[in-house]
């Protein structure tokens, strides 16, 4: 597997480019960072780091499904390869306005896969946060995540409507590692719980079929404990060394 890794956009994040060339230098020639504005360029490399772009584009122009927030003590994994549509028209009675939000079954079972395989190798538990007392997106988001589950019954899961997980609030609810939702609902827990940090961006890794993943902040600029924190979890996830993370973790 190539050890490359693509810093997208590094012209414009000079510094923070910089930063992570000595971080990966660290381990000599085994890894080489190169920056690109090409997305095609860089889906050629192991992994790509990213500051400042918007995920949601990064995610659906390189085909990742899965995205991973990691906030100071919660991590929360969801799914991007849903369709959205929405839109206002002239209807009859005058304007209507519709959303809507479709979610394939497959892409369901590969986020929902991505959280239990996270929880079994960082020995974590997991909550998994839905609309389905409300939604039909909701019934089978739960539908399939329940299936999934029975192929990992060694990690702990509950489940929760999204409205029982808001009223109980983070401090009761911080019992799990993981929290597994849809984008929509995910969205909502964020903005509900985590506003601040969101501010100061939180790290983001992005999934899809093979060990090539993104890692990054949507903010700018980019501190240097977040490039170090995205180098980890690359190092980590897509080359498969957290014995490189650790040492480079606890390295003063």
């Amino acid at each position: 597997m190539s050890k490359e890794i693509a810093f997208y956009k590094g012209k414009e994040n000079e510094d923070a480019f910089r930063y992570a060339e000595s971080l990966f230098s660290e381990f000599g020639d085994e890894y080489r960072l190169f920056m690109d504005d090409s997305l095609e360029n860089c889906k050629g490399a192991g992994a790509l780091l990213f500051c400042g772009e918007n995920a949601f584009c990064l995610a659906k122009s390189l085909r990742l499904h899965t995205v991973a927030r990691l906030y100071s003590q919660d991590i929360f994994i969801d799914a991007y390869g849903q369709r959205k549509e929405s839109g206002i028209k002239r209807g009859n009675s005058g304007r209507e306005a519709y959303d809507l939000i479709r979610y394939p079954e497959l892409e369901i079972e590969k986020t929902a896969r991505t959280a239990f395989e996270w929880a079994e190798k960082y020995n974590k538990s997991m909550i998994a946060v839905d609309c389905a007392d409300m939604l039909e997106t909701g019934k089978l988001w739960r539908y399939v995540v329940q299936d999934v589950a029975q192929d990992y019954l060694n990690v702990p899961i509950r489940y929760a409507f999204l409205s029982d997980y808001l009223c109980k609030g983070q401090a009761e609810n911080n019992i799990e590692d993981i929290v597994l939702t849809n984008s929509l609902v995910g969205g909502i827990i964020s903005q509900a719980f985590f506003a601040e940090e969101k501010l100061s961006g939180e790290t983001i890794c992005l999934f899809g079929d093979t060990t090539f993943a993104a890692y990054g902040r949507e903010k700018q600029p980019l501190c240097r404990e977040g490039i170090k924190e995205s180098i980890l979890w690359a190092i980590r996830e897509s080359f498969n060394r957290p014995d490189q993370a650790e040492w480079l973790l606890n390295k003063q």
